[in-house]
């Protein structure tokens, strides 16, 4: 990709941002992203991805890395993602990175608006493969002390 990572703010645990702006993200981003979240000194805040394209190992990883770290995510913005066309729903590729998420009480805004690619672009919610980004959401909203303010889907 044309990203420049900010390994070591996030190595330190300075960095509160993560914005990828619009480029195209490769699975080798995402493995070394994801072992960046998980670090103890991991305190993104923000994860900003609109506009970006990857292909579905690289979404994965990333998901996995929110996931499976302590990172205080206030924010996801993941609209108008281009989404490589690999037979899979964009709501099946989104389910891990949004369940990863939503896992933060202190989550604050979610912006998941203006899918672009894949099948079913448009359907986010009850797909017909079995995946539903609408479970994970409310979940966190019927959570005592959860933060959520904005959702954008």
């Amino acid at each position: 990709g044309n990203w420049q990572m900010p390994v070591g703010a996030l190595r330190s645990g300075s960095a509160t941002e993560l914005r990828a702006g619009a480029v195209s993200l490769s699975e080798a981003e995402g493995a070394v992203l994801s072992e960046l979240l998980q670090a103890s000194t991991c305190g993104v805040a923000k994860v900003e991805l609109s506009g970006c394209k990857w292909p579905a190992a690289w979404l994965k990883a990333v998901s996995d890395g929110l996931a499976a770290g302590t990172a205080p995510l206030t924010e996801l913005l993941a609209d108008e993602l281009r989404h490589e066309t690999e037979g899979v729903s964009v709501a099946q590729r989104l389910q891990p990175l949004v369940c990863a998420a939503c896992s933060s009480l202190r989550l604050a805004h979610v912006d998941l608006s203006a899918q672009q690619g894949g099948p079913s672009s448009t359907g986010l919610f009850n797909h017909s493969d079995g995946s539903n980004l609408l479970m994970p959401l409310c979940k966190l909203m019927c959570r005592e002390g959860n933060a959520l303010r904005v959702l954008k889907l």
